[in-house]
């Protein structure tokens, strides 16, 4: 109890009016009596008032009161040796004859009042999680999370004296309890508890609200008011909570007490949705071959695995990107996804999260070849192979814990994944009559898990006749004077063939020439089908033709010694 101010008087009855007897001096001796509750603590310990009436105050006193316990007390005064002055009262049982102290007669002097003492507050102390492990930070947009969504937390609420009455204890928890704030035949000690969302602003209550059928009324044992009452609860939302106690008891209103509780925050993510825009509208991708986009959605659940609304509006939310979980970390890149766009959709929040095409494999989502490893290898993901990519979450920024849902080894995976194949561009050697225009038959192949074949699904892929080098093969000798052979024309291959790549030479010559295609022209832009066709050599080449140009008239042929197949005119 706050210490209060007391003024007592000695009242007399002289002429039928009350008087104060401003003659007395003395101490009274003090008596606690415990009203109510019943059986509660009365010892006079508890009590600190001492009314000492002297000369100078004419019958008064006015002295600091205060009592360490709660309740309906009656306090009695008393004097045994109380002399009665007829001067302020009417009937002393003997009146003294001025200067005869001997004909004074002691008489007992006594005198009560009621008070009535509440708890300061009812104080929120010891939040936890139910484990007893983490200690409630009281934090909100920033700082520490507390624990995640629809896990239980526990309160400990003790009722206490008033600050003035704390001792040496700093902490409010640690002030000396009020025990006698129990609920009893002829009392009620309650505690009303109330939840609000301190973050984020507007955040839904959800169970914790009275609407949803939360109550918040309790009362306090005799064995809890001594030690404290625990609460046990579970908020099914994320963010954090404003908790505030407060009561009335004996007719008073108690302080209240209040304390911020959280941050909670998501205990899962899952993702519910994913799609690769493929390249050039393919239904596939070739390794090394840029994606034009990769999407996918996030959702954060509670522990519960059940929607949340409120992470939607955090204002620091998580950020994931994408990686192979599994084998094949250092096949598949991706840039950083930055931190999506969260929003509530239907009272589940969802963030959605994107990359588009950089034009190279960096800085976009592209899956690499295993050049020096096992090379070639694939596909991924296809009907026809057996090797599966594992490309899923993972989350780079983050104040709060990030866990994934593993039902069905689902883990962070991406609900689609990508058909990812190893392509290379072959050309196949071709002769003609010298002079002419000669087509390059080609294929885009894939490797199928046992040998290269054309790719029947590949119609898109657009292959001009570019040339990268050339290299004379026939005739030599000083004598020789091979032209120069080019390259040119193109188009997009029909599920996986094309004859539309030229091969011309400058001038009507008979030769043979070996002529490489350039995949990295910009016209081009195909580095992602060359290949290693020579072995002796690290890293990838154009594919090449051998162009043999063989007679200069009629229908006369000239052969070459090893000269492949004479086709393609």
């Amino acid at each position: 109890m706050k210490s209060k101010s007391v003024t007592a008087q000695v009242l007399a009855c002289s002429g039928g009016e009350q008087t104060v007897v401003k003659s007395y001096e003395g101490t009274p001796n003090i008596a606690l009596k415990l009203e109510t509750p019943k059986m509660g603590r009365d010892d006079d310990s508890l009590l600190s008032y001492t009314p000492e009436f002297v000369k100078s105050e004419n019958g008064s006193s006015v002295e600091d009161f205060k009592l360490m316990e709660s309740g309906e007390y009656t306090i009695t005064l008393t004097d045994p040796n109380f002399v009665c002055d007829p001067q302020y009262a009417d009937d002393c049982p003997i009146a003294p004859e001025e200067g005869d102290d001997a004909q004074q007669e002691t008489v007992m002097l006594n005198g009560s009042f009621n008070v009535k003492s509440r708890p300061w507050k009812i104080a929120i102390c010891d939040v936890k999680s139910k484990e007893g492990d983490v200690s409630n930070p009281s934090t909100q947009a920033t700082g520490n999370g507390f624990i995640p969504s629809a896990t239980s937390f526990n309160v400990t609420y003790k009722p206490v004296v008033h600050s003035e009455s704390r001792g040496s204890a700093t902490d409010i928890c640690d002030y000396p309890l009020t025990q006698n704030y129990f609920s009893s035949d002829n009392t009620n000690a309650p505690l009303d508890i109330k939840f609000d969302v301190a973050y984020p602003v507007d955040g839904d209550l959800a169970n914790l609200s009275e609407d949803n059928g939360f109550v918040g009324s309790l009362t306090f044992s005799k064995a809890e008011a001594a030690s404290g009452k625990e609460g046990e609860y579970v908020w099914n939302e994320a963010g954090s909570l404003n908790l505030t106690t407060n009561a009335s008891y004996l007719g008073m209103s108690l302080d209240e007490d209040s304390q911020v509780i959280g941050r909670f925050y998501p205990k899962f993510f899952q993702v519910i949705t994913s799609d690769w825009d493929y390249p050039e509208s393919q239904s596939f991708a070739y390794m090394n071959q840029p994606f034009d986009a990769v999407e996918f959605s996030v959702e954060a659940l509670n522990a519960n695995k059940a929607a949340i609304k409120n992470y939607a509006d955090f204002s620091t939310k998580a950020e994931f990107n994408l990686d192979d979980i599994e084998h094949y970390s250092g096949r598949f890149d991706a840039p950083d996804f930055g931190a999506g766009s969260w929003s509530n959709e239907s009272d589940k929040s969802i963030g959605d999260f994107s990359i588009s095409n950089s034009g190279q494999c960096i800085g976009s989502a592209c899956w690499n070849k295993d050049l020096g490893g096992n090379y070639p290898d694939g596909p991924f993901n296809s009907v026809n192979g057996t090797d599966k990519s594992q490309i899923g979450l993972i989350y780079t920024n983050n104040a709060d814990p990030v866990e994934f849902i593993a039902d069905e080894d689902s883990n962070s995976r991406l609900v689609k994944q990508p058909d990812i194949r190893f392509g290379r561009i072959d050309l196949d050697d071709v002769g003609g009559n010298q002079g002419s225009t000669l087509h390059v038959p080609l294929r885009v192949e894939y490797w199928n898990g046992s040998r290269f074949i054309a790719n029947p699904d590949d119609s898109q892929t657009d292959v001009k006749g570019v040339t990268a080098a050339e290299t004379h093969i026939w005739p030599t000798g000083t004598d020789a004077a091979p032209k120069a052979v080019t390259l040119g024309a193109g188009g997009k291959v029909s599920e996986g063939y094309s004859r539309t790549v030229t091969a011309k030479e400058a001038e009507s010559y008979r030769q043979q020439t070996r002529v490489w295609l350039d995949l990295d022209a910009s016209a081009n832009g195909l580095p992602w089908l060359k290949y290693n066709w020579n072995k002796d050599n690290a890293g990838e080449e154009n594919p090449s033709s051998v162009v043999t140009f063989g007679i200069h008239r009629g229908n006369d042929r000239v052969i070459y010694r090893g000269e492949p197949g004479l086709t393609g005119q």
